[in-house]
């Protein structure tokens, strides 16, 4: 019976979550490292779920998404296997800068708005539905001109122009229609951005209580304190994107032509000005992942 370690060797633990843990890993037939997402299936109450965040990812292909390498079943676990991005996730570089320069945030923010204009004009659309910085990976370590991958497609849908379903994703990012009329469309996406840019330029979210119910409820009146020292187009593109009526956020791709997003990034700075180079870093790790390291399957 075909294993997971016949075709990858699985490395040192790099991420770890509430269904499962992700792996470095080198891929015995092409000598690529990549990361291998391991979910015990007894600790999910939906394994559609995840055959339909693989499926999402599986049809996705573009720069600004983890690109999907393999998955595998057993009767135990699944296995998601995914390129590697080493840079970490964007919180953790928002906790360590305090916040970013507007100009910094739009290296990110166009990166992001590219992705999602790519999933909301796919056949059906597609609304990621969690879109929030611990699931934005940094390619590399390059902090100043950093290469994205949006990734964590678990509560990822088609919306077929208004889809209704109960979802429970993130509150203080999530869309305060989703939860309040169970109303899905890829304007929640949107919502979630302006939270993102909020986030980005002044280190804390827009949405806080002590509870969930109370961030809930704030969300739901729009309770939230307009940042100073930024620009006007800045402070235009957060009010356009938290707007409570969702008919009236602006797509992805009217988002990358706004006001603050016209002055242009050296974009081809993101992804050619590397601090890392990734090729040297594969040939490190393919030769660091010896027979000792190689885990028992979990």
């Amino acid at each position: 019976m075909y294993s997971i370690c016949d075709r990858y060797q699985l490395g040192q633990l790099i991420g770890k979550g509430s269904f499962g843990s992700v792996y470095l890993a080198g891929d015995i037939v092409t000598r690529k490292i990549v990361a291998v997402k391991i979910i015990n299936k007894k600790l999910v109450n939906d394994t559609k779920a995840i055959m339909n965040e693989i499926l999402i990812l599986h049809k996705c292909q573009h720069e600004n998404i983890i690109k999907l390498e393999n998955y595998h079943e057993d009767a135990d676990f699944v296995y998601i296997i995914q390129e590697l991005a080493v840079g970490g996730q964007l919180f953790k570089h928002i906790v360590k800068r305090q916040h970013y320069s507007e100009f910094h945030a739009k290296v990110i923010i166009r990166q992001l708005l590219s992705a999602l204009k790519y999933l909301h004009t796919l056949s059906p659309p597609i609304v990621h539905m969690d879109i929030k910085p611990e699931n934005i990976l940094f390619v590399d370590e390059n902090e100043e001109y950093p290469m994205i991958k949006l990734v964590d497609f678990g509560f990822a849908q088609p919306a077929v122009q208004i889809y209704r379903a109960t979802v429970g994703c993130t509150p203080g990012y999530q869309a305060p229609e989703t939860f309040q009329h169970n109303i899905i469309t890829i304007k929640a996406d949107i919502y979630s951005v302006g939270v993102l840019v909020y986030e980005l330029l002044s280190g804390q979210r827009p949405f806080t209580g002590d509870s969930i119910n109370e961030i809930i409820q704030k969300q739901i009146n729009n309770q939230w304190y307009e940042l100073s020292g930024i620009s006007s187009e800045a402070r235009e593109f957060i009010n356009l994107c938290i707007n409570l009526d969702y008919n009236n956020r602006p797509s992805a791709e009217q988002l990358l032509y706004s006001g603050w997003l016209d002055i242009e990034c050296d974009s081809a700075r993101i992804s050619r000005n590397s601090s890392l180079d990734l090729n040297q870093l594969q040939n490190a790790l393919i030769q660091e992942l010896s027979a000792d390291q190689i885990q028992e399957k979990i």
